[in-house]
């Protein structure tokens, strides 16, 4: 077995499933490095994918518990997508709302934004400012493999805040729908910023040119795992703002999804 081989292996399997490539891997000191270099990331990436395979349900369990009462039952559709390596499945379900509203948006009155809306906000904001493309240069191994790790876990921990706030304003009968799609769509958008952040991420530079390129491939798969969730919440705000006649949420959500589409790779 080649370099060439034992790459396209590695896209294909789990780091912990190396049996078939340790012959290989005791004689290459470049294809055994690549593979540290996966290990020393992989523990924090695994901890997000694992939140990424789960939040779907727990959206969807949310959503089910705020619509419960005296609401008629409706067929669902499923979303499901394959990603190579570490994405496995992704399902998105989208519910879609009784009684249609026909005709143009209905106007709102007047009112002052949920408190628990501006809170969102305030997190979706600290949320974006965590960066996760320092400069390396000039750090050790140890120093760069720390540096990316503490960034992830920072980001990692401001995304779930903001999606427990999104779960708490889809579970509350107190707010409005229109604000439960709202904050949907927040956190789509904030998909697409666990995205980014992944595909842009800064890359070790201890690396070698054809490790960076493989490595770049393996976060872009993890990448398109996030912009694949934000594509199917935006799927299901769009299908609300158009039961409920709220054609600029429904614009917006047309906008984010389009966003989504093109940053994941196909």
């Amino acid at each position: 077995m080649n370099c060439r081989e034992v790459r396209q292996r590695l896209l294909e399997i789990d780091l912990d499933d190396l049996e078939s490539l340790r012959p290989h891997l005791a004689c290459c000191p470049e294809c055994a490095a690549l593979v540290e270099a996966f290990r020393a990331a992989e523990f924090a990436l695994d901890q997000q994918q694992e939140d990424f395979v789960n939040q779907t349900a727990t959206l969807d369990a949310q959503w089910a518990l705020a619509l419960e009462q005296g609401e008629e039952a409706h067929p669902w559709r499923s979303l499901a997508t394959g990603l190579l390596a570490l994405v496995t499945v992704c399902v998105v379900v989208l519910a879609l709302w009784p009684n249609p509203l026909p005709g143009p948006e209905t106007p709102h009155p007047a009112a002052p934004v949920p408190l628990v809306i501006e809170e969102l906000e305030q997190q979706h904001d600290a949320f974006d400012a965590v960066q996760m493309d320092p400069d390396l240069e000039g750090l050790d191994v140890q120093a760069q493999d720390g540096l990316l790790r503490t960034l992830l876990q920072e980001k990692t921990e401001t995304f779930e805040l903001l999606k427990q706030t999104v779960e708490d304003i889809v579970a509350d009968d107190q707010i409005e729908k229109r604000w439960k799609a709202e904050a949907q769509l927040s956190l789509a958008e904030a998909y697409i910023g666990l995205g980014d952040s992944l595909a842009d991420s800064s890359i070790p530079t201890y690396l070698a040119k054809n490790q960076r390129e493989f490595y770049a491939m393996k976060l872009q798969h993890r990448a398109d795992g996030h912009y694949i969730t934000a594509l199917g919440l935006c799927e299901v705000v769009k299908a609300k703002a158009d039961k409920e006649g709220l054609s600029r949420l429904k614009s917006r959500a047309v906008k984010v999804r389009r966003i989504a589409d093109r940053r994941r790779s196909h």
